[in-house]
């Protein structure tokens, strides 16, 4: 919420995709913003009446499959907290579809836990995997084995930041956060090294004019762009 309200002024039209409760969202709209909000049908079905009872929009999105339900470059802001580690496709892919929702000019802020907490660390010294674990028994899907672990990929500061110039967002703020509260001396250890804090905010500005990065992707390779002619 503050970083929101740095960003934001009353009127701007701010999307939460993944709302869950509604708690962010329904703050928003009670500060005057232009509050949206989505969710897959399951979770609005299960968890959606708060934010039907304030009247706040509220439409089924699966990220896996579809579009989004919103006009193209309709929003001012797009949140997604603690979303895309849920997600099994590439960040690229996934803030792409989150970015169609975004104003030229508008911003994305997201929200994941950072792979490289020091709790990840302290498993690997004691020898222990850092990931989820699979469940003893296999889950299956019209015959398929399916990954349905509630965290199948959580990535790093580099990669959601590389993820956003990849769709055209320039960084305006990245750091690094905590969502509970602890001592001082903790406090004191985290500002010291960041890095190892558990969770990653990065706010990007959508460019308006498409700009050609150090590498451009062509099919499946990476081709510098030092490598390409005039014409090209």
């Amino acid at each position: 919420m503050d970083t929101i309200t740095r960003y934001a002024p009353e009127g701007d039209k701010v999307l939460e995709v993944g709302a869950a409760y509604g708690f962010t969202i329904l703050t928003v709209q009670s500060l005057g913003l232009d509050a949206y909000a989505s969710d897959m049908e399951c979770g609005i079905a299960a968890y959606g009446d708060a934010m039907a009872a304030r009247s706040l929009p509220l439409l089924a999105w699966d990220l896996h499959r579809h579009a989004a339900p919103f006009p193209a470059g309709s929003m001012d802001v797009v949140l997604a907290s603690e979303v895309l580690e849920h997600l099994q496709m590439s960040l690229r892919a996934a803030i792409g579809k989150l970015a169609a929702c975004c104003r030229p000019g508008g911003l994305l802020i997201i929200t994941v836990p950072n792979l490289l907490r020091l709790e990840s660390w302290r498993r690997m010294i004691r020898g222990k995997d850092p990931q989820e674990s699979f469940p003893d028994v296999a889950s299956f899907e019209r015959g398929v084995v399916r990954d349905g672990r509630c965290h199948p990929r959580e990535p790093t500061m580099s990669e959601v930041v590389d993820a956003f110039g990849e769709n055209n967002f320039r960084v305006i703020e990245r750091r690094y956060f905590s969502a509970c509260e602890r001592s001082w001396i903790k406090d004191a250890c985290y500002s010291v090294v960041p890095a190892l804090d558990a969770h990653c905010l990065v706010v990007g500005m959508r460019e308006a004019v498409p700009v050609l990065a150090d590498k451009v992707r062509i099919g499946q390779g990476v081709v510098h762009r030092s490598g390409l002619n005039q014409s090209t």
